[in-house]
């Protein structure tokens, strides 16, 4: 017995004098997070006159990062948790660790976000499979409203994410249709990624003037406009729903390969492709719904022989990891120099 707990115990420290050496950005960040959490509140006087000019706010400390330092920190965070395997911990207990690890690290990302790059690095980490599950999917759940409870992180990424939503959404998508993606991850992914697409329907909708006047209506319902032919709609409001139409069909073809014909995904998200393509075809007026029963009934769909408009590019996942590795090796000139405060 003794024998064993000097083992334990030495493992232990071990680890803790490793984290410094092999996890850096994550003991910076951490001692950020704790240092801010320890701080004194800020004095409240009526005047400047009464304030002590001596003392400083560790959350200045955070001006000095770089989006791709916090991202690099929630990988650590992750895998610092991991190796309490070794200490007999149970699966749960492991979970709940790399959770806190990365909610520590990735609190305060919004902040940080200055560059369409540093949007793209977060996505890739969202959707490289290689990396840690459990990171990925807090990612993802923070990313879009209404997938996390509420804290400065969720409600502050998913406006930042509005306003660069290209390298985003196609990663996004690449997760919830990949083959060989892992099927926690790409349900979610899935929900985002059909969530985004009824939500830019509905603001669209919610714009025209005869939609919000029908909305000040005793008796409206924004899911019957979403299906049905009953209002007369504006040019503008004729031509971007048909736009978001095209991203509807667009996503139903890139997901039907889950339940093809001979298709060995996982069955939770064949159900959960059912469910949305199903729901795309009763919810969304002027839908092809003779393409997507095509898909429903595992068949692939020949489109009509006519121009249409150049393919989006899709996601090269062999190019994920030197993508991901560039980002963070970038240098902002103006955050060169980025103190360790430990």
């Amino acid at each position: 017995m003794l024998k064993y707990v000097v083992i334990m115990a030495l493992l232990c420290s071990t680890v803790s004098a490793r984290e410094l050496i092999r996890y850096p950005y994550w003991q910076m960040v951490s001692d950020i997070a704790a240092s801010i959490e320890s701080a004194s509140p800020r004095p409240r006087t009526v005047s400047d006159a009464g304030a002590r000019k001596e003392i400083t706010y560790p959350f200045e400390n955070l001006r000095h990062l770089r989006a791709t330092d916090v991202l690099r920190a929630a990988k650590e965070g992750a895998h610092v948790a991991r190796l309490q395997a070794a200490l007999g911990k149970t699966a749960e207990e492991i979970e709940a660790l790399v959770t806190q690890n990365v909610a520590i690290a990735l609190e305060y990302l919004p902040m940080l976000i200055r560059r369409d790059e540093d949007i793209e690095a977060i996505a890739l980490l969202m959707a490289k499979r290689d990396e840690d599950a459990t990171l990925r999917m807090y990612l993802l759940k923070n990313s879009a409203p209404g997938f996390a409870a509420p804290s400065f992180l969720s409600i502050s990424l998913p406006e930042i994410i509005d306003t660069h939503e290209a390298p985003y959404i196609k990663w996004v998508v690449h997760a919830a249709t990949h083959p060989s993606e892992k099927p926690e991850v790409q349900r979610l992914a899935l929900e985002i990624a059909y969530d985004r697409l009824l939500r830019s329907y509905t603001d669209v909708l919610q714009q025209d003037p005869a939609v919000r006047a029908y909305l000040d209506s005793e008796d409206a319902c924004l899911a019957t406009l979403m299906r049905e032919d009953v209002l007369e709609l504006s040019q503008e409001t004729h031509l971007a729903t048909r736009q978001i139409r095209t991203r509807f069909h667009d996503f139903a073809r890139d997901i039907a390969g889950h339940i093809a014909e001979g298709s060995v995904r996982d069955e939770t998200v064949k159900a959960l492709t059912r469910e949305i393509l199903e729901d795309m075809r009763d919810a969304i007026h002027g839908i092809n719904t003779h393409q997507i029963d095509t898909y429903l009934a595992g068949q692939r769909f020949t489109a009509p022989a006519f121009p249409t408009r150049p393919p989006v590019p899709r996601a090269d996942p062999e190019s994920m990891s030197e993508r991901l590795d560039e980002l963070f090796l970038q240098a902002d000139p103006e955050q060169m120099e980025i103190p360790f405060p430990f």
